[in-house]
């Protein structure tokens, strides 16, 4: 069969802007029906730089003109490249979305290209209002694109547990808690780092707010496996540890990955990675401080305003998925079932580098836990209240659960387990939250 055709699409920019146009260039082609044109990925060695970029824009369906203030400027090749598109325009019906200024910083468009509506990239929704502009050319040549969101309807969903013995386990819980439906995404940290008292953070500030969300973590010890919040908490540490990230130009605290384009925010629908445990707790804690004015509140109207928020402990977590028992079996197992067939474990979970990524939290539906639980096999690490079982007496280490994208299909089974320095991190440890009720 032949392969279908694609919109092809001219990225057009200065070579000071390469960073952020190869990480357009890597968005675009994951869409799978665009195939973006970008020099150092299309020019072989030897072949006519000049030419093959005229022959380019003119094979072109549409052109992303990459606008910074340094490209603004700029004397040389950049400004040919325009004159070539704006000539190629010229050549167009009336009314054809072929240029797309696309401002990947603050800056003036040019005069020349002012009368085509602009997109913002550095904005929440830049890169949806390029994805809407080119599928609405392609729709023009007779291609229809089915745009769906980045986002789950229901990504600020918690799910509800009751007390008592998990059916047809040996699980119990003392209390009713809820869980997030999802791990904590991209989407979801990025209100935390735009919070008032996390955005300009400076060293030896002490904001109550802001020390309150770092200070104090609880966490479990074996004996506390039952209990709602354990007796047990890290006192100062984590502020202590934020204070030593921030410096002296008081610059907010990214996550290790954030600027990352495979694992970063230009990737909303992943589960945030290159987080701490610290991280990971203080969020939890801006989360309940602040429910009444976030999405979580408008969409779980059952729980009532909260400020008891924090990561799940273990035997929370495993109820979440539908029990451990037997032992070695998956969230989407049936209580006498273990999945065997690794195939179907790829089909089910991101697992033992068959993607090489992390993956958006709603993509393996057939691996929702029983109650419906989404991506808690695979993908990322979650780190839990729980203090890791092998260094109790020094606790000094917290448990993960999970595996990961970068593990065995074995790490993701109800019995993997990991642990980890609370302010170490990683591009394959990331977390959920947990709401044990009052």
């Amino acid at each position: 069969m032949p392969e279908s055709r694609k919109l092809r699409v001219f990225l057009c920019h200065a070579s000071q802007d390469k960073p952020v146009v190869r990480e357009l260039y890597q968005r675009l082609l994951a869409e799978g029906w665009i195939d973006p044109w970008l020099d150092e990925e299309k020019l072989l060695p030897g072949q006519d730089w000049d030419l093959e970029i005229e022959k380019a824009v003119e094979a072109s369906d549409a052109v992303i003109v990459c606008l910074s203030n340094t490209s603004i400027t700029k004397e040389g090749y950049i400004q040919k490249e325009i004159r070539k598109v704006l000539d190629v325009a010229d050549e167009k019906p009336e009314g054809t979305i072929f240029i797309i200024p696309l401002r990947i910083d603050d800056c003036q468009a040019p005069r020349r290209l002012k009368m085509w509506q602009w997109v913002n990239y550095f904005e929440d929704d830049g890169y949806e209002k390029i994805k809407k502009s080119l599928a609405q050319r392609f729709e023009n040549l007779g291609e229809k694109v089915q745009l769906s969101s980045d986002l789950p309807n229901d990504l600020y969903k918690f799910i509800y547990f009751p007390a008592g013995h998990l059916h047809e386990t040996q699980q119990f819980s003392r209390y009713p808690f809820w869980i997030s439906k999802y791990p904590i995404t991209n989407c979801h940290y990025k209100r935390f780092l735009k919070s008032k008292y996390f955005s300009t953070p400076h060293k030896g500030d002490v904001c109550s707010d802001l020390h309150d969300y770092w200070s104090n973590l609880p966490l479990l010890d074996k004996e506390e496996a039952q209990s709602k919040m354990g007796k047990r908490h890290t006192g100062n540490a984590g502020w202590k540890w934020l204070q030593s990230m921030i410096g002296d130009r008081g610059s907010p605290v990214l996550p290790r990955y954030w600027d990352d384009p495979d694992f970063g925010i230009a990737r909303k629908n992943i589960p945030v990675v290159g987080i701490t445990w610290y991280e990971a707790s203080a969020y939890c804690r801006w989360l309940g401080k602040n429910w009444s004015d976030l999405e979580e509140s408008k969409m779980n109207k059952e729980i009532e305003k909260q400020s008891w928020v924090r990561l799940p402990t273990r035997n929370e977590w495993e109820i979440a998925a539908g029990g451990k028992y037997p032992n070695e079996r998956y969230p989407w197992d049936s209580p006498r079932e273990i999945t065997s067939d690794i195939r179907e474990i790829f089909n089910r979970a991101n697992v033992a580098y068959q993607i090489g990524r992390t993956t958006p939290v709603d993509k393996y539906l057939k691996g929702a836990s029983p109650r419906g639980v989404m991506d808690m096999s695979g993908n990322v690490w979650e780190w839990l209240l729980d203090v890791h079982q092998a260094v109790q007496k020094n606790l000094n280490m917290m448990t993960l659960v999970g595996g990961s994208w970068s593990q065995p299909e074995n790490k993701a089974n109800l019995v993997g387990t990991n642990g980890a320095f609370e302010n170490e991190s990683a591009n394959d440890r990331g977390f959920r939250v947990a709401i044990p009720t009052l």
